[in-house]
């Protein structure tokens, strides 16, 4: 029960002030104890800790009753271990230990501050009491406000149910009203077992909105500037609220439990606030994001543009060279040296030219997986000596793959074994590929030629069956069932005695 205001209010309000400010003091003290011992070993911090809290613990006892031990040792549990589970911040043992000790203050030391704000004194306590850990812990506040604000909100909101349910044990308790002394550590412990409960199953629940929250003040340093200004008018609310009843002396319980409430809505939705703000910074973080990468995108293919041309030319001057190196070479009389280049040396280096020309012009597919998968197939053609070329106009920024990806791999799958399969035994033969975007049709075209048998027979595949040997001649068939299933997919078929075309055309 929160005492009433008897007496003067000028006393009432100085001895309220003093009873903040030492505990204030109190609390400074131990984490600045916290501080010092930081460097030394673990086993010593833990120790001191243990030392302080005895200390503190030998004091309360000598000025109050040990039901009022067991609830000051009760509530600095409840604070210190909730807001070490909540992960917001970094709380060793150690340090929780100090924590612990610096929430260890007697309730009778806060009779006049509980008078004139009821638990705000304890808002105040717990506010400045993590910051002031975070702030010795880690040596700044910078980019961690947040954390702790909302760690403080959680706290106070903890404290706004734990205390009405500590008093009403107490004063059963001291009421000799239906409790004896093992019965109130029982229901303490269990209440003090389902705070941790609780806040366990918090932290596990929303772990990413905690991660999140810890990332919002170290990305947006403007978020502590508004923490810190919702920080101030929770401070003011706390102190000016409860100042009109005070003065008219019509301060009770349940009025006081009322402004706690309004005090917490006032907390989420300051949380809200900086939530929403942190979207929408990220959003706009996205966004410069996202021109950044189209500004990079451009100046890539530009680049590759210019390499490929240079690649060309490099192409073109290297065969040159190797002609004119040629024509040395006829003039020696060394006959062997002779065969050698023209047998060896002059078509392996035009072979080489040729694929790393073939090569690079994947890069300007701006899909990786269908980059891959031409990959892939090229190299499957030239390892079965197959000729093959690609010949591919893509303007980046109109590109799209017209169709899902997995669907348009089969489909080019089939029709390249297909090709490469026709080709392989043919002296000659010459797979071209040929990719493009009619820019001004919104038109993709996948398509692909090949050489033929003399004397190949075409009807079977316009009624899509392969007649390979060793093969089930489903191929032409899944490409048909795959067509059909996208209405903007044209497929088209061209042949004469020794060429055959398979063209896939997608409209957007």
């Amino acid at each position: 029960m929160m005492p009433y205001p008897v007496g003067s209010l000028t006393d009432l309000f100085s001895t309220g002030f003093i009873e903040i400010v030492l505990s204030f003091l109190h609390s400074f003290i131990i984490l600045l104890c916290m501080t010092i011992t930081k460097k030394a070993p673990k086993q010593l911090q833990f120790l001191i800790g243990i030392a302080i809290f005895l200390v503190q613990a030998f004091y309360i006892w000598n000025i109050t009753s040990k039901s009022q031990l067991l609830l000051v040792i009760v509530t600095a549990a409840l604070f210190s271990i909730e807001f070490k589970q909540l992960r917001l911040c970094d709380v060793s043992t150690e340090n929780a230990l100090f924590l612990f000790a610096a929430f260890l203050l007697p309730y009778r030391l806060l009779n006049s501050s509980l008078t004139t704000m009821g638990y705000g004194s304890w808002y105040l306590l717990i506010l400045f009491t993590l910051l002031t850990f975070e702030f010795l812990n880690a040596g700044t506040l910078r980019g961690r406000i947040l954390s702790v604000y909302i760690s403080f909100i959680y706290l106070s909101f903890s404290a706004l149910i734990f205390f009405p349910i500590m008093e009403y044990i107490m004063y059963h308790f001291q009421t000799g009203k239906s409790l004896d002394r093992a019965a109130m550590v029982l229901f303490l412990t269990l209440a003090l077992l389902l705070a941790f409960v609780t806040v366990y199953l918090v932290s596990k629940k929303y772990n990413r909105i905690i991660i999140t929250a810890r990332r919002i003040s170290r990305k947006f340093i403007v978020v502590d500037k508004i923490i810190s200004f919702f920080a101030a008018i929770t401070t003011i609310s706390i102190v000016v609220i409860p100042l009109p009843f005070l003065l008219t002396r019509t301060v009770s319980d349940l009025l006081l439990i009322y402004i706690n409430i309004f005090h917490l809505f006032l907390l989420i939705f300051q949380v809200a606030f900086v939530y929403m703000l942190y979207f929408i910074e990220d959003y706009r973080i996205t966004l410069d994001y996202m021109k950044q990468s189209q500004k990079s995108t451009v100046e890539y293919y530009q680049n590759l543009n210019k390499n490929l041309q240079d690649m060309e030319n490099l192409r073109h001057d290297t065969k040159n060279l190797f002609m004119t190196m040629g024509g040395f070479v006829e003039k020696s009389s060394d006959s062997a040296m002779k065969i050698f280049y023209q047998e060896k040396i002059y078509p392996f280096a035009l072979d080489q030219i040729e694929k790393n020309y073939q090569f690079s012009q994947l890069y300007q597919i701006p899909s990786e997986t269908l980059r891959s998968f031409l990959h892939m197939k090229l190299f499957q053609a030239f390892n079965l000596n197959v000729n093959i070329s690609l010949n591919i106009q893509i303007d980046e920024d109109l590109f799209f793959l017209g169709m899902d990806i997995i669907d348009l791999t089969r489909i080019l799958g089939i029709f390249m074994d297909n090709a490469i399969d026709e080709c392989e035994n043919l002296p000659d033969s010459h797979i071209n590929i040929n990719i493009n975007i009619r820019n001004q049709e919104n038109l993709v075209s996948y398509s692909i030629k090949n050489s033929v048998r003399a004397g190949h027979q075409f009807e079977h595949m316009i009624l899509r069956k392969s007649d390979k040997i060793g093969h089930s001649g489903k191929g032409l068939q899944i490409v048909k069932e795959i067509v059909d299933s996208y209405p903007q997919v044209m497929l088209n078929t061209y042949y004469d005695k020794a060429e055959f075309r398979q063209s896939l055309n997608i409209s957007n």
